[in-house]
């Protein structure tokens, strides 16, 4: 039961977008990893996005379909348009 744990080192995260650098102790193999968003320069992290847009969104689109739904049950159906009347059914012998 010894020696299962993995060997941990540091490792350096570069980030493409800010060139930022991350020393974080891992088990992978490489000593040096590319990323390309970190949260020096994501979105979320800085401010320029926030969760409740993209929640705000989906909530109004249930909001919509479900008044849509409200004001289709509150209409009166419409009455059947009657085209001119049909001729009666003949027999096999009339025919």
């Amino acid at each position: 039961m010894k020696d299962i744990h993995p060997v941990s080192k540091p490792c350096v995260y570069n980030c493409v977008t800010c060139k930022k650098e991350f020393v974080i102790n891992s088990a992978a193999k490489n000593t040096e990893v590319a990323i390309e968003v970190c949260s020096n320069c994501h979105t979320f992290f800085i401010g320029k996005q926030n969760a409740t847009t993209t929640l705000r969104g989906r909530a109004e689109k249930l909001n919509n379909r479900f008044e849509a739904g409200l004001n289709n049950i509150n209409k009166k159906p419409e009455k059947k348009k009657v085209q001119g009347k049909s001729e009666p059914r003949k027999s096999l012998n009339e025919l």
